[in-house]
């Protein structure tokens, strides 16, 4: 079989598996000389949560197993809120003791309403294997106080129209 051919393949994992069947998918398609899939972490938190301002503000802490000291790790991720409070706040992860990686900044556009954050961030060189805890953080780099959103994962007593909202964080761990 072509790459190409098993790269078509890809796009046909069906919608809503799980990760560990969507990672034997891809390992499935025997794709050589290209990065191998190692390890998928997902983390839901579906919490509400009224936001307080501070420095740093942590989002998420989850416990990653990577499995190999020259793998990288690729996040995604996506943050239910409600009610801006600031942009221009820092995003940060970190694996145990390593280096923390920032990712993007959050802009502000003055409403109350519902609003979907996005993070993406890779960490590169983190040698160490084993679980370990991620955590995933907003912060403000002059040591301001502030938040990205008064309430995150918002639900109905936010506004009647909303069930209970979540956000998910996925780690994909990469030989190279």
């Amino acid at each position: 079989m072509t790459k190409a051919r098993n790269l078509s393949l890809l796009s046909a994992v069906e919608a809503g598996a799980t990760a560990d069947q969507t990672k034997a998918d891809i390992d499935s398609l025997d794709i050589s000389g290209l990065s191998k899939v190692l390890n998928v972490t997902t983390y839901v938190n579906s919490t509400r949560q009224v936001l307080s301002a501070t420095t740093s503000i942590t989002m998420a802490s989850f416990t990653v197993n990577k499995l190999s000291s020259s793998s990288k790790l690729f996040i995604h991720g996506t943050m239910s809120g409600r009610a801006e409070h600031a942009g221009d706040l820092q995003q940060g992860w970190k694996l145990g003791s390593g280096t923390e990686f920032n990712g993007q900044t959050c802009s502000y556009q003055n409403n109350g309403l519902g609003r979907v954050l996005s993070t993406s961030a890779a960490i590169v060189g983190h040698t160490t294997t084993g679980s370990q805890t991620m955590v995933f953080r907003y912060y403000s780099v002059n040591n301001g106080n502030n938040k990205p959103f008064a309430v995150y994962n918002p639900h109905a007593s936010d506004d009647a129209r909303l069930a209970q909202t979540s956000s998910v964080f996925s780690v994909t761990e990469v030989e190279v």
